[in-house]
Order: C-alpha cells, then sequence, then structure tokens
C-alpha cells in the first residue's frame, strides 16, 4: 500500500523474530526498491530513456552497487563511448560476463566490502 514506516521499529521487530507488517493493509513490509525479477516503475524507465542521449556525453563513468546482469541498468557500461573511463565498485565481481568487451585500459575496479 506503499505506507512510509519507522525504519527502527521495522528494525526492533525483525530482532525480535517478528515478521513487520503494515498496520493498514496487514501486507508484509517491503522496502522501497525493486526487486529481481519485479518490473521497473514506468517513470524510472522513461526518465532512463530522456537521459540516454547524455550519457554519450559521459567523460567518467561510475557504476557501483550492481553485478551488470541485469537489464536495463547493465546496459549503461555501453551507453557511453568505448573509450571512456569506467569505475566499477561493488562486493563480488560483476555478473556481466562481458568484461573486457569494452575498452578497459583507463578502468578501475574496486571489489569488497565497504565500511
Amino acid at each position: 500500500c506503499k505506507r512510509d514506516y519507522d525504519g527502527y521499529q521495522t528494525i526492533r521487530s525483525i530482532r525480535r523474530g517478528e515478521m513487520p507488517v503494515c498496520e493498514k493493509c496487514s501486507g508484509p513490509l517491503k522496502p522501497d526498491i525493486v526487486f529481481f525479477g519485479e518490473k521497473m516503475p514506468r517513470q524510472v524507465l522513461e526518465q532512463m530513456k530522456m537521459n540516454m542521449p547524455d550519457m554519450r556525453k559521459c567523460d567518467l563513468l561510475i557504476v557501483a552497487g550492481t553485478s551488470l546482469a541485469v537489464q536495463p541498468f547493465a546496459s549503461f557500461i555501453d551507453a557511453v563511448p568505448r573509450a571512456t573511463p569506467r569505475v566499477f565498485i561493488n562486493r563480488d565481481v560483476d555478473g556481466s560476463g562481458r568484461k573486457g568487451e569494452y575498452d578497459d585500459s583507463g578502468g578501475q575496479h574496486m571489489w569488497g566490502r565497504c565500511g
């Protein structure tokens, strides 16, 4: 039902071993993110299409926190000019299976936990 909840209250419920549920609709609480297999909101996809021409002007691409395995975000590495330097920041090696298909001579890869 998209109702906002206090994160601290939700964490306390989880730590007590309780499933946090919405007081309004009794459904399970869900973070405001898109899970794997869910459709992206239409407004996000429309905004991405509008911004794609700007990607061709990019002189540095920073990619953080993605496996590069799921579309449409996986295509971002191909939306910038071929020689554009890319910085990948991720806990694990990317899952794209496409590493090396672009000119990565100036790319930097950082894997590991932050913080």
